[in-house]
């Protein structure tokens, strides 16, 4: 983790995965 909270994972997911 390069400092990334969950919160920054979480929109990365869901721009990455509409789907999920």
């Amino acid at each position: 983790m390069a400092g990334v909270s969950q919160e920054e994972l979480a929109e990365r997911l869901d721009v990455k995965q509409p789907y999920i």
